[in-house]
């Protein structure tokens, strides 16, 4: 099937699975906020040193391919105040959680506005992070090792499982 202009997606990616893994425990809050606040260079230089340090994802989600498709002048969302968004919502997202001692949760959420923002929303069991991304022509869970998401507008056939089961039969 054709992807149609417009196509609008919640998700996640490799990247965001590590940041999840990253921010289930609370034990991480203190180093996080740390880097957020006090370290003045660029993202990217904050996950360089996850790098360094043995503990960040490899391939097209190095420091260097953040810095290049999210932060670079020429970049795919060079328009956009990703950085300073990213610190803001990351820093409250971390001192909601950091009260509860919950996790926090991140999912991309693409095409649903005209710009890069970040909602944050508090909940019982958990602070969870929406990252809304204008509409790109690249987007989508394929890139996920865990996580999956689907689009159901009841149009369709019914929802499947990965393995291809059913999922509204009994």
């Amino acid at each position: 099937m054709a992807k149609k202009a417009g196509h609008r997606a919640v998700y996640k990616s490799s990247a965001v699975e590590w940041v999840d893994d990253y921010l289930q425990d609370p034990a991480n809050y203190a180093e996080a906020l740390d880097l957020l606040l006090n370290h003045p260079d660029a993202l990217s230089d904050i996950t360089d040193l996850f790098e360094r340090d043995g503990r960040a994802l490899d391939g097209p989600n190095t420091s260097a391919g953040f810095q290049d498709r999210w932060l670079a002048a020429g970049g795919r969302f060079a328009a956009y105040p990703v950085e300073e968004a990213m610190r803001q919502g990351y820093t409250l997202a971390i001192g909601l959680a950091s009260e509860k001692q919950v996790p926090i949760e991140t999912f991309w959420v693409a095409g649903f506005s005209d710009t890069f923002e970040i909602h944050v929303c508090e909940g019982a069991r958990q602070v969870t992070v929406h990252v809304f991304l204008p509409p790109v022509d690249e987007q989508g869970s394929r890139n996920a090792t865990r996580s999956k998401s689907w689009a159901v507008d009841g149009t369709g056939p019914a929802p499947r499982s990965s393995s291809g089961r059913d999922l509204t039969a009994d």
